[in-house]
């Protein structure tokens, strides 16, 4: 189907802007009487890229911090692990480890399987 960046901003609950921004950016436009139109595949391409290209690959005991933009460790003392009641898999189930940015002070979290909750907890030395 063939979308005006007015339709993909509804259907994504995006502002119409950010289409704009995205087309600037790279997302494949047709142009006919001045205004664009988007196939569906190319924004479902530009949209999956977007995300690859900002994944960051994180190390056991490190956060991703929304506010440096960038892979972290907590202050120690900060440090907290939380069972959830998700379960992962039969012997597998969701911790969920609390934190406080080294860098910016910024609260940070991230999520992870009790398979390696005792190396994350001796990086941060048996904190609970």
């Amino acid at each position: 189907m063939i979308y005006s960046p007015e339709e993909i901003s509804k259907l994504i609950d995006v502002h119409q802007n950010t289409i704009y921004r995205w087309i600037d950016a790279g997302l494949v436009a047709a142009v006919k009487n001045g205004k664009y139109y988007i196939f569906g595949r190319d924004i479902k391409k530009y949209l999956s890229n977007s995300k690859k290209k900002n994944k960051v690959k994180l190390k056991l005991e490190e956060f991703y911090c929304t506010s440096c933009k960038q892979a972290t460790t907590s202050i120690k003392e900060a440090i907290s692990f939380h069972r959830t009641n998700k379960m992962l898999s039969e012997n597998r189930y969701q911790i969920i480890i609390k934190g406080v940015c080294i860098s910016c002070g910024h609260k940070i979290i991230r999520f992870e399987s009790n398979k390696n909750l005792n190396e994350i907890q001796s990086f941060y030395k048996g904190a609970v």
